[in-house]
């Protein structure tokens, strides 16, 4: 990937009361979404067929909430209508957008893990660390920030060189990407990262 050496990247971690606001316009749109459901069955369908119920009730509890959390975190605007609100959205730790399954995970530690196994601890970690992660979001290796709009074009994969000579594997930081070269630890060549113009 060439680098746009005249751009400055930024990119900022969104606040936890954004994410607490966002989550909570998200679980309303869930509730009225859930209780349509529910009285739709209900008219539909005779209270004697308990198990068909149970079923959809399940769907309105599990599968509504995961699929909404899921398909809109890794489709179209990359975040959920609560988290566009708030002006913030979900990225693996490169800053790039998050896959269907890794969304899917995220979700159910969330919901499961971090929300009711461990009563809400999960999200409180988010105060005490660097990157503002949840426990989901250190599991499975998400970020939150805010969204400009813009795409993210930091140098975001994670580079990694081999030098022309020993073979040694190097991670080039900021300083190496700016000069367009880096120098290897063991044997001092002087490597291409990418072509200068």
């Amino acid at each position: 990937m060439e680098l746009n050496q005249n751009k400055k990247y930024t990119i900022e971690l969104a606040s936890i009361f954004n994410r607490f606001i966002a989550i909570n316009i998200d679980f309303i749109i869930i509730a009225i979404a859930y209780f349509l459901l529910y009285y739709i069955i209900d008219i539909l369908i005779p209270v004697s067929e308990s198990l068909l119920i149970a079923l959809l009730r399940f769907i309105g509890v599990i599968v509504i909430p995961w699929f909404y959390f899921a398909f809109q975190e890794t489709t179209g605007n990359y975040a959920t209508i609560g988290q566009k609100i708030m002006g913030i959205k979900v990225t693996d730790e490169y800053y790039r957008n998050i896959s269907f399954g890794r969304s899917t995970a995220r979700f159910f530690l969330k919901m499961y893990l971090s929300a009711m196994l461990l009563s809400s601890i999960g999200f409180v970690i988010a105060f005490f660390t660097k990157k503002k992660q949840a426990l989901h979001d250190l599991i499975v290796k998400t970020i939150v920030i805010k969204d400009t709009g813009e795409t993210t074009e930091k140098p975001v994969e994670k580079v990694i060189k081999v030098c022309g000579d020993c073979k040694t594997v190097y991670h080039p930081n900021k300083s190496d990407f700016a000069k367009g070269t880096f120098i290897c630890p063991i044997c001092g060549k002087e490597n291409i990262i990418w072509n200068k113009k």
